[in-house]
C-alpha cells in the first residue's frame, strides 16, 4: 500500500482537486488489476523512447468511459505506471488505501465522505450478507461501505443514491476496481425524487447519513414516507435517510446516528416511539468516543428489522484503541457475538418494548444506571424547574422598567453574583417582570466546554438572564444552596463538561441535566460550604482589586 500512498502524493501535486487524484489513482490501480498486459505495452513503449500519453488515454477512455479522468500532462507518467506495476493489489489493500486517504490523513478533508474501516466491516457482519442480496445504500458518499461489502465473498447486487455526482464517480471507481457492477447506482436526491418504487424492496440497508446535509423540510411535508413519522428539522438529517430506508426494508438495515438523536427532543420523539411499537428496532450499539475525525460528537448503530418485541442496548463504547490522535473500533467479533446471543451480560442488556423509555434510547442509560430516573434523588425529582433566560427586546410601547441583563461574563465565579458594576437597562414591563430572577436562583452556562456557574442574591432592582444562560429555581432557599454546592464540586462540573461534550454544538440538553443524580447527602453541611465558598470569593476579588491598583 505504501507505494499507492506515494503515487496519490505524487498525483496531489499537479491537481487542484483531490477527487480528481484519487480518480486518477483509482483509474490505474484497476488498469494494473484487470489489464497489466496494457501497463506492460506502455512501458515498454517508453523504453523504445515513444510517446505513451495518446495510447495510455485511450486505453483508460475505452475502460472507464465517462467516469475517466485525465492526469494533468506535466506528470510523469511512466514513472506513476512503473510504481503501479510492481504493486499487488487485492480488495483488501484497496479498503486500507481509502481508509487511509480518507480517516488516517485528515489533512486531506475527505473524512465526512467516507466512514473508519473497522465500522465498515461491522455494519456488513451485523447485515451477515447472504448469496443474492439486494443491498441498498441511500447516501453511499464516495462508496467506503462498498469496500468491506467486497470481504463477504458472496453474490450480491447493490442499489444505491449519492447528492454529489463527484463522490458518485468515486464509489463507481472503486466498484470498477473491485470489480462490483454499478448499473443501479443513481445520482439523486432521495428527499425530493423516488427513483425506487416504495413497493421495491431491499434485502439489507445499509446507511451512514451525512449530518452536515442541507435538509429541505418543505418537501418532506406532503411526502407520504416521512409524513407519519412526525416533523423532521434541518438539525436531524440522520432522520429523514432512516424513514427513507424503512421505506424500502424486506430484512434488516444498519444506520450510524448521533447519540443525541436517541435522547428526548421534541423533534425526535413521536420518530422513536414509532419505530418502537411498530417492532422495527432490534439493537443500538453505542461505539467509542472520537472514532470520527473532527467530530466530537458521540455515535451509536441503530439496527432495524422487523417483528422485534425486545431492544437490545450494547455497550462498546469501551471497545477501541488509540490510533495517533483518535480511537480505532476493535472487538468486532465480540459485538458480533453479543448481538446474535441477545442476552444481558457486562455489555449488553435486552430489554422488552412495555419496558423502553422512548426519552431515551441509548445504551449506556440501559446499562449503567444505577436506579431508574423515577426512583433515584435527581434534580429533577427535589423540585427544580429549568428555564432557558430570554432576551428583553427593547419596548414598543411607554411602559418601560429598569433591568440589569445578567450575561456570563457577569458571573461571580465564588458564590452570590455581583450586580453593583453591571449596566441598567430599561425594557418592556411585561417582559421583565415576566422574566425576572429570584433570590437563590442559580445560573448556568448553556453551551461551552467548562461550566460556568454563579447564584443571584437578593436585589434592590430586577435582573434578567440573557438567552445563553440557564436557571435552576429550586423550590426553597436551602435546597438552592446546597446543589449551588454540589454543581461547584469537582465532580460535578467534570460531570456537565461531559453532557456539553455529547451534543455536536457543545450545547447542555436541559434534560440530562434534570436527570443528574444527587448523592443522598448533598443537603449536608450546604449552608457551611456555601458560606465559606462566599468567604473565600470575597477574600479573591479584594486580590483582583489589589492587583488592579499595582497595574494603574
Amino acid at each position: 500500500m505504501q507505494k499507492m500512498l506515494i503515487v496519490f502524493d505524487y498525483l496531489k501535486r499537479y491537481h487542484s482537486d483531490i477527487f480528481d487524484v484519487i480518480a486518477i489513482l483509482l483509474e490505474i490501480v484497476t488498469l494494473k488489476r484487470y489489464s497489466n498486459n496494457h501497463i506492460l505495452d506502455l512501458l515498454n513503449k517508453a523504453k523504445k523512447r515513444k510517446l505513451i500519453r495518446q495510447d495510455f488515454d485511450s486505453i483508460m477512455r475505452d475502460l472507464f468511459g465517462d467516469l475517466y479522468v485525465a492526469p494533468n500532462s506535466n506528470i510523469n507518467l511512466i514513472k506513476i505506471l512503473k510504481v503501479i506495476s510492481e504493486v499487488e493489489i487485492t480488495n483488501e489493500k484497496i479498503e486500507s488505501l481509502i481508509n487511509t486517504i480518507t480517516q488516517k490523513k485528515t489533512i486531506n478533508k475527505l473524512y465526512s465522505y467516507s466512514t473508519p474501516m473497522e465500522i465498515n466491516r461491522l455494519i456488513v457482519g451485523i447485515l451477515d450478507i447472504q448469496d443474492n442480496d439486494e443491498i441498498y445504500n441511500p447516501c453511499y458518499g464516495i462508496g467506503s461501505l462498498f469496500l468491506a461489502l467486497s470481504q463477504t465473498k458472496k453474490k450480491f447486487s447493490l442499489y444505491g443514491e449519492e447528492l454529489d455526482p463527484s463522490l458518485d464517480k468515486i464509489a463507481k471507481l472503486i466498484l470498477q476496481s473491485l470489480n462490483i457492477k454499478t448499473d443501479n447506482l443513481h445520482v439523486n436526491n432521495i428527499l425530493k425524487n423516488q427513483i425506487f418504487p416504495l413497493s421495491r424492496k431491499f434485502d439489507k440497508i445499509m446507511c451512514h447519513p451525512p449530518i452536515d446535509s442541507y435538509i429541505g423540510t418543505l418537501d418532506l411535508k406532503n411526502n407520504k414516507r416521512f409524513s407519519k413519522y412526525g416533523f423532521i428539522t434541518k438539525s436531524a438529517p440522520e432522520l429523514s435517510f432512516i424513514i427513507n430506508g424503512i421505506s424500502y426494508l424486506k430484512e434488516k438495515g444498519v444506520f450510524v446516528i448521533r447519540n443525541q438523536l436517541l435522547k428526548k427532543t421534541s423533534v425526535e420523539e413521536k420518530f422513536k416511539e414509532k419505530i418502537c411499537k411498530d417492532g422495527l428496532l432490534e439493537a443500538i450499539i453505542e461505539l467509542p468516543k472520537n472514532i470520527f475525525p473532527h467530530n466530537s460528537a458521540d455515535f451509536s448503530l441503530m439496527i432495524i428489522s422487523k417483528n422485534n418485541n425486545s431492544v437490545l442496548h450494547i455497550d462498546a463504547s469501551g471497545f477501541y484503541k488509540k490510533d495517533g490522535k483518535y480511537n480505532r473500533l476493535i472487538k468486532n467479533d465480540d459485538i458480533l457475538k453479543l448481538l446474535k446471543e441477545r442476552k444481558d451480560t457486562k455489555y449488553s442488556k435486552l430489554t422488552k418494548l412495555n419496558d423502553l423509555n422512548f426519552n431515551d434510547l441509548r445504551a449506556q442509560t440501559y446499562l449503567h444506571k444505577k436506579s431508574t430516573i423515577d426512583s433515584m434523588m435527581s434534580i429533577k425529582n427535589i423540585g427544580v424547574e429549568i428555564i432557558r433566560g430570554q432576551r428583553i427586546p427593547q419596548a414598543k410601547t411607554n411602559k418601560t422598567k429598569k433591568y440589569i441583563n445578567i450575561g456570563i461574563i457577569n458571573f461571580n465565579e465564588y458564590g452570590f453574583i455581583d450586580t453593583s458594576n453591571i449596566e441598567q437597562s430599561f425594557g418592556d414591563i411585561d417582559k421583565v417582570n415576566a422574566n425576572r430572577l429570584q433570590a437563590y436562583d442559580i445560573l448556568l452556562s448553556l453551551r461551552g466546554i467548562s461550566p460556568k456557574i454563579t447564584i443571584v442574591n437578593k436585589s434592590d432592582i430586577d435582573m434578567v438572564a440573557n438567552a445563553g444562560i440557564l436557571i435552576l429555581r429550586a423550590k426553597n432557599k436551602e435546597d438552592s444552596i446546597c446543589l449551588y454546592c454540589f454543581l461547584f464540586s469537582t465532580y460535578a462540573q467534570k460531570l456537565l463538561s461531559r453532557l456539553y461534550e455529547q451534543t455536536e454544538k457543545k450545547i447542555i440538553d436541559i434534560n440530562d441535566l434534570y436527570n443528574i443524580e444527587l448523592p443522598k447527602n448533598f443537603r449536608e453541611n450546604g449552608k457551611e460550604k456555601f458560606d465559606m465558598i462566599n468567604k473565600i470569593g470575597s477574600k479573591i476579588n479584594d486580590l483582583y482589586n489589589e492587583i488592579d491598583k499595582l497595574r494603574s
